[in-house]
């Protein structure tokens, strides 16, 4: 398909915003966009959803930077607590399309089901330097810091979703008036507040959205001056992984991350299924609650924090003594409080509602709903678990098998500790029934 001219200057006026449709349907691997698709309904909405799917026009149709030839809107996605009803209050006088994503009210990163959505504005005109896009989009994240920072790239793609709904809202002006008298700070490490008025909720999603910038900016790496050979790529690449690993992000954004580094830096690209499957499993391994050298760390999401404590500890009263155990290793691990906060004072987590970190353990303490009152020990298979109440009884460590032989062992008793006394061995048969 030949290259499309967006619009012309006659036209800017009436603009409406042009998308670019893939050929695939979620699809990590994919970098050519050569569909135009124009967003003037609900309907083409929809049917850009059945594709993946960029914002801005790309030479030869290839997604990437150094290919970028221009854009005419603005996007958001936002994945971070704050609702489509929140939104749409905030934004009721800016015209926008807001459309649910394939994570919306699924639980995602250890987080529960919340609205997850992408949005689109128009902006009127179109831009064809990328610095003028990087400048805009950059004021429309500091005025409303809620938008996840990793939807700030012009090549950002987002993956299809058939099942979108979409909502659009009129208004009665673009995103450009709504930004046009904000200044935003040339350094994004702090947030202040005063130039909107926004509730406790939304500056704390605020916050923590601030918080990863500011950490993505630190950890930003020293641009290579030559590209990386083969033989050192992996390496590399794994080394990038690392200092990105506390970012708040999904493990496709993590992916994608990891595909553009790979092009970008290496002077012979690594097959894009090894990149996927290295970063999958990076990330897979960080945010494991199986291993404890990765809780080693500061949790990046609250119900996060919770399972992984909640799988490996047990909140129990003994005696008068509130009590911390493990529970693969039962009561003799137990822990008074204090020592159990000690211990695991290396472990931080996020609390949007205070706005920064707090101790994993004593935030776990407060908010756990693994806790018992009482201990039983009761083998009576047909035991009801009752609230408040720990039964250690685990069950048989070994099933009993139904051709299982044990004559051997049997005569052993009878002939040889019996002596042949029937009457004995009976008796040492139903004791053995009864205690084991």
């Amino acid at each position: 398909m030949s290259d499309v001219n967006l619009i012309s200057d006659s036209e800017q006026k009436n603009l409406v915003p042009i998308l670019f449709r893939s050929n695939s349907y979620q699809n990590e691997f994919n970098k050519i966009y050569p569909h135009p698709v124009m967003i003037d309904s609900v309907q083409a909405v929809k049917n850009l959803n059945q594709n993946d799917f960029v914002f801005g026009k790309f030479k030869d149709n290839h997604r990437l930077t150094e290919n970028f030839e221009e854009i005419n809107c603005l996007f958001g996605d936002v994945d971070d607590g704050f609702s489509i009803k929140e939104f749409s209050e905030m934004f009721k006088d800016v015209e926008f399309y807001l459309f649910t994503s394939r994570s919306h009210q699924k639980p995602k990163n250890g987080c529960g089901a919340e609205d997850r959505y992408h949005v689109i504005f128009s902006i009127g005109r179109v831009i064809k330097i990328k610095n003028e896009f990087d400048e805009l989009i950059h004021k429309m994240h500091d005025k409303y810091p809620f938008f996840c920072q990793n939807s700030k790239d012009v090549t950002r793609f987002f993956f299809g979703n058939k099942e979108t709904e979409v909502f659009y809202n009129q208004g009665t002006m673009s995103i450009v008036e709504d930004l046009r008298n904000y200044v935003a700070k040339a350094s994004t490490s702090s947030v202040k507040f005063e130039n909107i008025t926004i509730s406790p909720k939304i500056k704390a999603v605020a916050k923590k959205a601030k918080s990863v910038e500011k950490n993505m900016e630190e950890q930003q790496e020293v641009q290579e001056v030559e590209k990386i050979k083969e033989g050192n790529r992996h390496q590399r690449l794994l080394s990038y992984l690392g200092t990105r690993m506390t970012v708040y992000q999904s493990e496709d954004d993590f992916v994608r991350m990891g595909m553009e580094w790979n092009e970008k830096n290496c002077e012979v690209p690594l097959p894009e299924e090894a990149v996927a499957k290295m970063v999958r499993h990076a990330y897979q391994l960080y945010h494991s609650a199986d291993d404890d050298t990765v809780a080693s760390r500061h949790f990046i999401d609250q119900r996060l924090c919770i399972n992984w404590f909640d799988r490996y500890f047990i909140k129990i009263t003994i005696g008068n003594k509130e009590c911390v155990f493990e529970t693969a290793e039962g009561l003799t691990s137990a822990k008074v409080i204090a020592e159990f906060c000690k211990a695991h004072l290396n472990k931080t987590v996020f609390v949007p509602a205070k706005g920064k970190d707090v101790p994993a353990a004593q935030f776990w303490l407060e908010h756990t709903d693994n806790v018992y009152k009482k201990v039983v020990f009761d083998p009576d298979p047909d035991y009801v678990p009752k609230k408040g109440i720990l039964n250690i009884w685990k069950g048989w460590k070994y099933a009993p098998q139904s051709n299982g032989k044990a004559s051997s062992y049997i005569n052993f008793i009878k002939e040889v500790i019996c002596a042949n006394n029937t009457e004995i061995f009976d008796y040492i048969l139903d004791y053995m029934a009864w205690k084991w």
